[in-house]
């Protein structure tokens, strides 16, 4: 039940660890107002039954943020958790982290909600709802989870890039822009789920030409009124319900 309320122009920095743990009936709220962060560096951060509002990139004189809470080559674990009304690159930034999410809800993000930039990534459902940029994008890390659910969301509600690999069981995109997207020698499983009134289902290609291709397998999902179903780049894989779609020579 308590509230952690920022002035203008303040964060909390740590290299330490934090554990925020509210209850269910009472959640802790962390509510800022320009220029709020969380940036935790190393250690261990803990978020449950907690409700995130209104932070956005912290101001350091030599170090560039971009993100409401950043999360920085550290153990973090969020358990009932609602972002909202973030204004920032990231909602989150996962750093060379081992994080773990379960039911962890953004609503209103003004860009991406999750950014996993290498380190290992786990979760048990994700909700998106109206993020202006991507729901979950990935470079460089491991990811396996169950339960991605994007809806309103105005760029992919999955991205992944730059060697990532990722495995998601149970995913849902409604009413967005992209489905899934691999990039950049990307390699991404997702089974079981609905893409439903997307511009485009899937897509698999090279975005930067130092990479290489990507690999999307898709299986046991329902495709429903998008207006492309996929994209294919030259030289990378999709697989759709055990059809198999290559532009290798």
């Amino acid at each position: 039940g308590q509230k952690v309320l920022f002035e203008k122009n303040t964060i909390i920095y740590s290299e330490g660890s934090i554990n925020f743990n509210g209850s269910d009936n009472e959640p802790i709220l962390l509510q800022g107002t320009k220029f709020n962060a969380i940036v935790q560096s190393g250690k261990v951060f803990k978020a449950k039954n907690v409700i995130i509002s209104n932070l956005n990139p912290p101001k350091f004189e030599n170090r560039i943020l971009y993100s409401g809470i950043n999360i920085i080559n550290s153990d973090a674990d969020f358990y009932n958790v609602i972002f909202k009304n973030i204004i920032s690159e990231d909602a989150v930034n996962l750093i060379n982290s081992k994080s773990t999410f379960k039911n962890v809800n953004f609503v209103n993000i003004s860009s991406d909600a999750i950014d996993v930039d290498f380190g290992k990534f786990t979760f048990n459902k994700i909700s998106c709802q109206n993020v202006l940029n991507d729901c979950l994008d990935v470079s460089g890390a491991s990811v396996s989870g169950k339960y991605l659910l994007g809806n309103n969301v105005k760029d992919k509600v999955l991205s992944a890039g730059e060697n990532a690999n990722i495995k998601i069981v149970n995913f849902v995109s409604e009413d967005s822009n992209v489905g899934v997207a691999a990039k950049d020698f990307s390699t991404v499983s997702i089974s079981n789920g609905l893409i439903k009134n997307n511009n485009i289902a899937g897509a698999s290609f090279i975005k930067k030409q130092e990479w290489g291709p990507a690999k999307l397998y898709i299986k046991n999902v329902k495709f429903e009124n998008n207006s492309k179903k996929f994209l294919l780049g030259k030289t990378s894989e999709l697989k759709v319900n055990n059809n198999f779609f290559s532009t290798r020579k």
